[in-house]
């Protein structure tokens, strides 16, 4: 099974967004790829992607609503091919109430629907 991580923060590397996804790592079992949405061409990362089993995002939260650059790679997505395609998501925020990111986790949900990938 082969993994992504997509670091969708706007700082790349240099925020906490790398904080959380360097934690993560250090409990994979399993090799995987980080790849930076900052940092790629948003239409060649998504043509990138179509090649792994689980893609992971990992963004901020700007009240109720993710980075901008994220909501482009994703409108730049094809629908997965064949069974056995993940997408997940882990979203961090400052905000103290869960309620911040109830819209946002409904609209990930269903687009995780419509790019036929199950959603973790």
């Amino acid at each position: 099974m082969k993994t992504i991580i997509i670091n969708g923060s706007p700082k790349a590397a240099h925020g906490n967004t790398e904080v959380f996804i360097t934690q993560f790592l250090k409990g994979m079992t399993n090799r995987c790829e980080v790849a930076y949405v900052a940092k790629t061409d948003r239409h060649q990362l998504a043509r990138y992607i179509r090649s792994f089993d689980t893609v992971l995002f990992v963004m901020p939260l700007y009240i109720h609503a993710m980075p901008g650059i994220v909501m482009k790679l994703i409108e730049c997505m094809e629908s997965a091919t064949g069974p056995g395609k993940s997408m997940g998501f882990l979203v961090q925020s400052g905000f103290m109430e869960s309620a911040q990111s109830q819209y946002l986790e409904r609209y990930l949900r269903a687009i995780t629907k419509d790019l036929n990938y199950t959603y973790l």
